[in-house]
């Protein structure tokens, strides 16, 4: 007896935002990179637990990963990371060829250990080692009076200018490290916008500034730079936040949208 075997019926990656997927966790839970999906595979995942644990988490509208810059950005290390977390939940190719990656943590895992005993230990002693001297004191209440003077310089002048610069970062980085070229725009939204409040947060923002000040001023205490971001991640998060907010859209740089 002979028998047949089903046809594959692809879908489009618009045809997926339409079951409830979003680009993020279209990165995370498919693999494919030409933007066309096996219907049975799609099904299948949709069953899972996991996944039906991200889609409603994105469908309240909160982030589902983060990833390693925006942990240390958080004020975590990358030792910490490790001790805490562990293997990241996704590794994302950057472009097609997958020669760059991000590595992406489930925030509920990031929220779970930062409440844990681990994490606490691990910053405490990353703060300790800081402040445990009358030098390392004295230069957390300086971390602290800094913070009050954080604010946003030079911001682009509309969404267009923010992605241009957020290109030229991009070049940056991939030419230092030696791998290929990626292309802002060939990128999920998510990702555009993760590249451009990098940019809004460390070249738009006196922060750096400010560390150098703190670190010029207060020579020799150890870790300041992860106590400083510590202490300053939320005051950061909501200049970034405001400006993304206020920034104009044009014809050539609209606000990225998964649609």
């Amino acid at each position: 007896m002979s028998t047949t075997t089903a046809p594959v019926r692809n879908i489009t990656a618009r045809e997926l935002y339409a079951r409830g997927w979003t680009s993020e966790l279209r990165r995370a839970h498919l693999t494919s990179t030409d933007y066309e999906y096996d219907l049975a595979t799609v099904k299948t995942i949709e069953t899972t637990e996991l996944w039906q644990h991200d889609a409603a988490r994105a469908a309240s509208g909160k982030p589902v990963f983060l990833s390693t810059e925006q942990l240390v950005d958080r004020g975590w290390t990358p030792a910490v990371i490790l001790l805490c977390i562990g293997d990241p939940d996704a590794v994302v190719p950057l472009n097609a060829s997958g020669g760059s990656v991000v590595n992406w943590y489930r925030v509920v895992r990031v929220e779970e250990a930062e409440l844990g005993r681990r994490y606490g230990a691990g910053m405490d002693e990353i703060h300790r080692r800081a402040v445990d001297t009358q030098p390392g004191c004295d230069a957390m209440c300086a971390a602290v009076e800094l913070r009050q003077q954080l604010q946003m310089i030079d911001p682009p002048a509309d969404w267009s200018a923010l992605v241009e610069r957020a290109q030229q970062r991009i070049d940056y980085y991939t030419a230092a490290k030696g791998s290929p070229a990626v292309q802002l725009q060939a990128m999920e939204p998510e990702l555009v916008k993760d590249w451009c409040r990098r940019v809004l947060w460390h070249e738009c923002t006196n922060y750096d500034r400010l560390l150098g000040q703190l670190q010029r001023e207060h020579s020799g205490v150890p870790r300041l730079a992860a106590v400083f971001a510590d202490t300053t991640v939320w005051t950061r998060t909501e200049l970034v936040d405001s400006a993304m907010d206020r920034l104009p859209t044009t014809a050539e740089g609209n606000v990225p949208s998964a649609a």
